[in-house]
């Protein structure tokens, strides 16, 4: 579905992303990980046109993205972006439906729409008339994720989506999001800081460190065969603590 070739950006003397190359498969998660500014953010926003690489090309089922064509393939990727990017003046109905509206899609449509995507993320209809400070941090996000749905997209983009949720929140969600990935059999690019929450959701995951992607592949190749000494600190600066933790409630 997706394809990077020799993707750079950079700004100025800053090389924010090294030439890379990336293959999406239809139906499949890919979640970019590293350390923070490492590029994961950046590249998601090459994806979708937000920033515009300095060399490579990015197909989109067979298409190479163009500043000429960028709107309408964007109708075709469902965006999610740290901490959600609600309009607070906005109902969370308005929310949802804003690029729907935008495009003219009928208002039956868009009614049975939100319906079935409140239902999907287990929000409750009476939340519609509400505004995005009415509703806990957990919810928010389920809004987000329906906004990111309502056009039906062959393509999610996330970043960062739990990032900002309490672990007892976070966790329920991780559940949810899996569901639901499962369920609508989505093509998703996520990117995280989170391991652990890496290795719950990915296909496959890409580990990037100041730009360049390191190592790709299921987390168990990573773990068990680091492509250099990276990978494995990476890996143990996040698992040990809980390990450690472990030992201590047992």
């Amino acid at each position: 579905m997706l394809q990077l070739s020799q993707v750079s950006k950079s700004y100025g003397d800053t090389v924010v992303l090294a030439p890379t190359d990336l293959q999406v498969s239809v139906g499949k998660t890919i979640v970019l990980i590293g350390p923070s500014g490492c590029g994961k953010s950046t590249l998601l926003r090459l994806i979708i046109g937000l920033v515009k690489s300095d060399t490579g090309t990015i197909t989109f089922n067979d298409t190479e993205i163009t500043s000429e064509n960028i709107l309408q393939i964007r109708q075709r990727i469902g965006y999610v972006i740290q901490e959600g990017g609600l309009f607070p003046h906005l109902t969370i109905r308005d929310n949802v439906v804003i690029m729907a509206r935008h495009l003219r899609r009928d208002p039956t449509w868009i009614n049975s729409r939100v319906a079935e995507l409140a239902r999907l993320v287990r929000l409750p209809q009476e939340f519609m008339n509400r505004f995005p400070t009415e509703l806990s941090g957990g919810q928010r996000q389920r809004v987000s994720l329906m906004r990111a749905l309502m056009l039906d997209p062959e393509l999610l983009l996330l970043d960062e989506p739990l990032g900002a949720l309490d672990p007892m929140i976070r966790y329920e969600l991780q559940q949810e999001l899996k569901r639901i990935f499962n369920q609508l059999g989505k093509t998703v690019v996520m990117v995280t800081h989170d391991i652990a929450e890496a290795a719950h959701f990915s296909d496959s995951l890409v580990l990037i460190r100041e730009g360049r992607v390191v190592q790709s592949g299921a987390f168990k190749e990573l773990a068990h065969r680091p492509a250099e000494p990276f990978v494995e600190q990476f890996i143990t600066a996040q698992c040990e603590p809980m390990e450690k933790l472990t030992k201590i409630i047992r």
